[in-house]
């Protein structure tokens, strides 16, 4: 049994996950993070892999060849090259598409990432066939393949997640990628060809070097940084004659900034509808905010309010390093951050609260565990009878809006009856504040009366979501 062909299956089984989670990365500035966009990219992939599994077991049927497993491996890896090339010029013509969001993904996916996926899944039937000696051990001989494969897709899905990413950022990873793939080529019959080898080997160091080297155009000052879990872009403007910097996980805006010049100010609307908030309450020893983003609001409070204490509840701990090098944050003695899930943190802690602030965002999806009843009940249990929510949410009031609107207002009023509404743009899909708790003197909206909230086993954000956008377009 060849040793060389299982390190190739490991290879290839590790690669093919990696450009999957790159592909996520590359697109979620584009189109997003939603469940629809990880539909698009997971069915893309899976399609060109079952097309390059069938159209390998031809192939290695009529031919049985060491050099081809060489060609495959270089073919796959110049696929990688010509998406790293073309990759930011196609996701904006993709971004300016007037199409539906599932479409834009599917396009950019069968684009960028299937013809790589493709090459990749032809290894296997072709490593088998060569692997085989005798049909006395093809069980043994094919198990052994799949069992290194997948192995391989294992150590590459946890690699790339936990480590990569947040080591080196998604287009250092894609590079690290493709040598890899062109590295591995050399593994079987590297006698065969030499010289071309080394002449395709240095041209591939070549592309990439080139690549590495040329500079991104950009129309205004941009950043990117990568977490372990997420892709950001922090960009630097000037707006009222304020210099403004902000980070951007998606193509829904801005989420957090800071005035560079006057860090300790609010400069967005629903941070200063938060605060305003939180002055209103009228208790305030202890403060929760689920979402921390860059930390600018909690700092600003923390200042405001120095014998409260806020414990700021926030998915991705990568956020804090950016926050201290970028956003200003100086991390007050009274802000404790709590690096978790909202939800798992609501339904683990024993703590309760005098204001429970709201910002739970990824580009402009909100996790779909906290739209639902047994989320209201988890926060339920965190509450003081005086106790206030503060609520950013993303919707409008157009009709084709209002099931989203409600769909996020439902667990909050649940628990605590109407809420006032606070609106930047009434017809806009936009940030809408949500105030529940207290002496309401102005009701929310009379257009979603009745509402109940979903349920964990049944939630339509996105179905909900996209039929708002599509009217917004």
């Amino acid at each position: 049994m060849s040793c060389r062909r299982l390190a190739i299956a490991f290879v290839s089984g590790f690669s093919v996950m990696v450009f999957e989670l790159i592909a996520a990365r590359l697109m979620s500035p584009v189109v997003g993070t939603s469940t629809y966009v990880w539909t698009s990219i997971i069915g893309v992939i899976v399609a060109a892999m079952s097309l390059g599994y069938w159209a390998g077991g031809i192939l290695a049927d009529k031919r049985s060849r060491d050099s081809d497993v060489v060609c495959l491996l270089l073919f796959a890896a110049l696929c990688m090259v010509c998406a790293l090339y073309q990759q930011r010029s196609l996701l904006q013509w993709v971004a300016s598409l007037e199409i539906d969001i599932r479409l834009q993904a599917t396009i950019a996916a069968c684009v960028l990432f299937a013809p790589s996926s493709f090459v990749l899944a032809a290894l296997s039937p072709y490593l088998a066939k060569l692997q085989t000696e005798s049909l006395t051990v093809a069980g043994r001989s094919v198990a052994s393949l799949s069992a290194v494969n997948a192995v391989g897709s294992i150590v590459g899905t946890f690699s790339a997640g936990f480590f990569l990413f947040g080591w080196l950022g998604v287009q250092s990873v894609f590079v690290l990628l493709i040598a890899i793939l062109v590295a591995t080529s050399w593994l079987d019959n590297p006698g065969w060809r030499w010289r071309w080898r080394i002449g395709v080997s240095i041209l591939f160091l070549v592309l990439i070097i080139i690549y590495i080297a040329t500079p991104t155009p950009r129309k205004v000052s941009t950043q990117a940084v990568d977490t372990a879990s997420a892709h950001y872009t922090i960009q630097q403007w000037v707006k009222d004659g304020k210099e403004i910097r902000g980070i951007m996980s998606g193509p829904a805006g801005v989420q957090s900034g800071v005035d560079i010049h006057q860090p300790d100010r609010l400069v967005f609307w629903y941070t200063q509808q938060l605060a305003n908030a939180v002055e209103r309450a009228p208790h305030k020893r202890r403060i929760l905010m689920l979402g921390g983003g860059t930390f600018t609001l909690p700092q600003y409070l923390a200042r405001r309010y120095p014998q409260s204490h806020i414990d700021v509840v926030e998915i991705d701990p990568g956020l804090l390093p950016i926050a201290r090098q970028y956003f200003f944050y100086r991390d007050p003695p009274n802000v404790r951050p709590i690096f978790q899930d909202a939800r798992v943190f609501l339904e683990q802690t024993n703590d309760r609260y005098d204001v429970v602030l709201v910002d739970v965002y990824n580009d402009g999806d909100i996790p779909s565990s906290l739209v639902t009843n047994e989320y209201a009940q988890a926060l339920q249990r965190h509450l003081y009878d005086h106790s206030r929510i503060a609520v950013n949410m993303i919707a409008s009031l157009q009709p084709e809006c209002r099931p989203l609107l409600a769909a996020q207002d439902a667990p909050y009023s649940s628990i605590r009856g109407q809420g006032v509404f606070s609106l930047h743009q009434r017809y806009e899909q936009n940030n809408i504040i949500a105030i529940y708790g207290g002496n309401n003197e102005h009701k929310r909206p009379e257009l979603f009366s009745g509402q109940t909230p979903y349920s964990d086993d049944f939630v339509p954000l996105e179905r909900l979501r996209q039929t708002c956008q599509a009217q917004n377009k």
